[in-house]
């Protein structure tokens, strides 16, 4: 079976850019008609097998090296039935047919969302941080203000003339 570069990066749960930029960085493991020198790239079940696995090594946040390392020892994703496909004669009916495709679109879905959660943490912290210490700040700053109206107070009852003070009936 011969795929296209749309067919590849649906099954890959990727966009076609990112699937002909693995295709050039991975080009040693796969078929010619993926690199063509002119018209479409077609990619052969090989081919599919081997992008797959990028796909979760990528979701497993695995370094280009990293895996070109572990596609130079044999690493490949076993193809299944494609989804649309109807089960096997061993499947009860009305059971879930979950493809390996899955699981890596959905390993690569929950690792954004745990990195967004963490940098949400971080910023969440953050912004903590800076509430605590203008708290602190403001606190300190009421303290000043409260001893700088006292200090004012006193300066105002001392500056009164003589005579006020000693007629005065607050002192």
């Amino acid at each position: 079976m011969v795929y296209t570069v749309a067919v590849v990066a649906k099954r890959a749960g990727k966009a076609p850019n990112t699937i002909r930029t693995w295709t050039a960085e991975f080009a040693g493991f796969l078929s010619a008609g993926a690199q063509p020198t002119g018209g479409e790239r077609l990619y052969n079940e090989d081919d599919l097998s081997v992008l797959l696995t990028v796909a979760g090594m990528r979701a497993e946040r695995k370094t280009f090296g990293a895996i070109s390392a572990g596609l130079a020892d044999g690493e490949r994703v076993q193809l299944e039935e494609e989804p649309d496909s109807p089960p096997n004669a061993t499947e009860s009916p009305g059971s879930a047919l979950v493809t390996l495709e899955t699981v890596i679109r959905l390993t690569a879905t929950v690792a954004a969302a745990e990195a967004t959660e963490n940098e949400l943490r971080d910023q969440r912290d953050q912004l903590q941080s800076r509430l605590d210490s203008q708290s602190e700040q403001l606190l300190e700053a009421t303290s000043l203000a409260a001893a700088a109206t006292a200090a004012l107070d006193e300066l105002r009852r001392q500056s009164r003339p003589f005579w006020r003070r000693w007629f005065s009936r607050d002192d």
